[in-house]
């Protein structure tokens, strides 16, 4: 799919790569991942509040166009970033190949914060395979990334910072 996948509060995105378990052994998709290119136009998949993606090929593979979200009081090229939470939280982002984008995972919030980021493969992208940032004033970052494998990244594996939580 050549497009950039805005998804909706609540919503989750199950691509045929990962397995559905049914009844007496019985599994469902063909566990053929497939691929979300952003083309380079925007985030391939952009996540609002309590969403899920799983089960793609996240890619953005054409070149950087003009563009921003604002990051670290300098301006970010979004054009080419492969999942997008800009002010979202209670994520969950698993069994995905996340690759040829300049971040592969780019995920900004200020207040509580919640994130399941497990069983990815972030790998090849021109930049960092994640940056995570997340800051509050007081309340929760709850951050849990496992089994997932960042590697081959230009920019470095994962940037996490979380600031000012009481827990």
């Amino acid at each position: 799919y050549e497009e950039n996948v805005v998804l909706t509060r609540g919503v989750t995105l199950r691509g045929s790569g990962e397995p559905i378990y049914g009844v007496d052994g019985a599994v469902f998709g063909d566990l053929v991942a497939p691929i979300v290119d952003g083309m380079g136009t925007g985030p391939s998949i952009t996540m609002a509040d309590r969403t899920t993606v799983r089960g793609f090929n996240i890619r953005n593979t054409a070149s950087a166009q003009p563009g921003g979200v604002a990051y670290s009081r300098s301006a970010f090229d979004d054009s080419r970033i492969g999942i997008l939470g800009n002010g979202a939280t209670d994520l969950t982002i698993t069994g995905n190949l996340i690759t040829g984008n300049q971040v592969g995972v780019f995920l900004i919030r200020q207040g509580d914060f919640q994130l399941d980021f497990s069983h990815n493969r972030v790998t090849g992208n021109s930049g960092y395979g994640g940056i995570i940032s997340a800051t509050g004033n007081s309340g929760i970052c709850d951050i849990t990334v496992s089994h997932s494998a960042f590697d081959g990244n230009e920019g470095g594996g994962l940037s996490i910072q979380a600031f000012t939580y009481d827990q």
